[in-house]
Protein backbone atom coordinates (compact mmCIF):
# COMPACT_ATOMS: atom_id res chain seq x y z
CA UNK A 1 0.00 0.00 0.00
CA UNK A 2 0.99 3.37 -0.64
CA UNK A 3 -0.39 4.82 3.32
CA UNK A 4 3.40 5.78 4.13
CA UNK A 5 2.21 7.25 7.63
CA UNK A 6 0.44 4.07 8.44
CA UNK A 7 3.06 1.19 7.55
CA UNK A 8 5.78 2.29 9.63
CA UNK A 9 3.70 2.04 12.88
CA UNK A 10 5.35 -1.71 13.90
CA UNK A 11 2.63 -2.30 16.09
CA UNK A 12 0.32 -2.00 13.24
CA UNK A 13 1.86 -3.27 10.02
CA UNK A 14 5.31 -4.47 11.05
CA UNK A 15 6.68 -2.92 7.73
CA UNK A 16 10.20 -0.83 8.55
CA UNK A 17 10.56 0.75 4.70
CA UNK A 18 12.78 3.50 6.64
CA UNK A 19 16.07 0.36 6.96
CA UNK A 20 14.43 -1.24 4.10
CA UNK A 21 15.30 2.07 1.71
CA UNK A 22 18.28 2.64 3.65
CA UNK A 23 20.12 -0.18 4.50
CA UNK A 24 22.37 -2.71 2.05
CA UNK A 25 20.78 -6.33 1.78
CA UNK A 26 17.37 -5.79 2.19
CA UNK A 27 15.31 -5.11 -0.95
CA UNK A 28 16.53 -3.78 -4.59
CA UNK A 29 12.89 -1.67 -5.12
CA UNK A 30 9.93 -0.55 -3.55
CA UNK A 31 6.60 0.23 -5.16
CA UNK A 32 4.10 2.03 -3.08
CA UNK A 33 0.46 1.55 -4.72
CA UNK A 34 -0.02 5.32 -5.00
CA UNK A 35 -3.94 4.80 -6.35
CA UNK A 36 -4.87 8.14 -5.22
CA UNK A 37 -5.32 11.58 -7.53
CA UNK A 38 -4.19 14.58 -7.43
CA UNK A 39 -6.86 15.76 -5.86
CA UNK A 40 -5.63 17.64 -2.53
CA UNK A 41 -8.93 16.93 -0.60
CA UNK A 42 -7.40 13.45 -0.50
CA UNK A 43 -5.28 13.03 2.69
CA UNK A 44 -2.65 11.50 0.54
CA UNK A 45 -2.58 13.05 -3.18
CA UNK A 46 -0.46 11.19 -5.61
CA UNK A 47 2.47 13.55 -5.94
CA UNK A 48 2.76 14.63 -2.04
CA UNK A 49 2.70 11.12 -1.74
CA UNK A 50 5.06 9.54 -3.92
CA UNK A 51 7.58 12.77 -3.36
CA UNK A 52 7.40 11.48 0.31
CA UNK A 53 8.66 7.85 -0.50
CA UNK A 54 11.24 8.82 -2.64
CA UNK A 55 12.31 11.61 -0.45
CA UNK A 56 12.70 8.43 2.52
CA UNK A 57 14.75 6.27 -0.01
CA UNK A 58 18.67 7.02 1.54
CA UNK A 59 20.40 4.17 -0.41
CA UNK A 60 20.32 4.98 -4.13
CA UNK A 61 20.73 1.53 -5.31
CA UNK A 62 16.97 0.75 -4.48
CA UNK A 63 14.58 1.72 -7.11
CA UNK A 64 11.30 3.42 -6.63
CA UNK A 65 8.48 2.30 -8.83
CA UNK A 66 5.47 3.91 -8.38
CA UNK A 67 2.08 1.71 -8.82
CA UNK A 68 -0.57 3.45 -10.70
CA UNK A 69 -4.01 2.81 -10.83
CA UNK A 70 -5.50 2.13 -14.10
CA UNK A 71 -8.40 0.68 -12.59
CA UNK A 72 -9.84 3.72 -11.30
CA UNK A 73 -9.78 5.51 -14.98
CA UNK A 74 -13.55 6.92 -15.88
CA UNK A 75 -14.56 5.32 -11.96
CA UNK A 76 -16.94 7.63 -10.31
CA UNK A 77 -15.14 7.78 -7.09
CA UNK A 78 -16.28 9.10 -3.93
CA UNK A 79 -13.72 11.45 -1.28
CA UNK A 80 -15.53 12.13 1.56
CA UNK A 81 -19.43 10.94 2.17
CA UNK A 82 -19.99 13.71 5.07
CA UNK A 83 -19.59 16.36 2.19
CA UNK A 84 -20.70 14.37 -0.70
CA UNK A 85 -17.69 15.08 -2.67
CA UNK A 86 -16.38 12.82 -5.70
CA UNK A 87 -13.23 12.84 -7.51
CA UNK A 88 -13.79 13.62 -10.90
CA UNK A 89 -10.17 13.52 -11.54
CA UNK A 90 -10.18 9.56 -12.75
CA UNK A 91 -12.52 11.15 -16.08
CA UNK A 92 -9.17 12.95 -17.07
CA UNK A 93 -8.02 11.18 -20.12
CA UNK A 94 -4.63 12.44 -19.22
CA UNK A 95 -4.39 11.31 -15.55
CA UNK A 96 -1.85 8.42 -15.88
CA UNK A 97 0.21 10.33 -18.55
CA UNK A 98 0.29 13.27 -15.80
CA UNK A 99 1.11 10.40 -13.03
CA UNK A 100 3.91 9.34 -15.12
CA UNK A 101 5.31 12.75 -15.77
CA UNK A 102 4.77 13.97 -12.13
CA UNK A 103 6.12 10.46 -11.00
CA UNK A 104 9.52 11.04 -12.95
CA UNK A 105 9.64 15.24 -11.29
CA UNK A 106 9.27 13.09 -7.97
CA UNK A 107 12.26 11.02 -8.48
CA UNK A 108 10.54 7.88 -9.24
CA UNK A 109 12.59 5.32 -11.82
CA UNK A 110 9.31 3.52 -13.36
CA UNK A 111 6.12 2.34 -13.12
CA UNK A 112 3.74 -0.58 -12.24
CA UNK A 113 0.25 -0.70 -13.40
CA UNK A 114 -2.69 -2.18 -12.01
CA UNK A 115 -4.70 -3.85 -13.42
CA UNK A 116 -3.95 -5.79 -16.94
CA UNK A 117 -7.63 -5.91 -17.58
CA UNK A 118 -8.02 -1.82 -16.96
CA UNK A 119 -5.01 -1.28 -19.02
CA UNK A 120 -6.23 -2.56 -21.98
CA UNK A 121 -10.12 -1.99 -21.96
CA UNK A 122 -11.37 -0.24 -24.65
CA UNK A 123 -12.95 2.29 -22.28
CA UNK A 124 -9.58 3.23 -21.23
CA UNK A 125 -7.75 3.44 -23.90
CA UNK A 126 -7.76 7.49 -24.65
CA UNK A 127 -5.69 7.74 -21.31
CA UNK A 128 -3.26 4.24 -22.09
CA UNK A 129 -2.45 5.86 -24.92
CA UNK A 130 -1.56 9.75 -23.51
CA UNK A 131 -0.02 7.58 -20.56
CA UNK A 132 2.43 6.03 -23.63
CA UNK A 133 3.03 9.36 -25.10
CA UNK A 134 5.06 10.29 -21.73
CA UNK A 135 7.43 7.19 -22.00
Amino acid sequence: GGYIDYLYDENRWYVDYKTWLSGEGYIDYICPQIYWSFNSRNTYPFYETLTRWVNERKNASIKVYAGLPAYKVNEKLVISTTESLVDTEWYNPFILADMVRYGRRAGAEGFIIFDYEDLIDAKNATAVENMKGEW
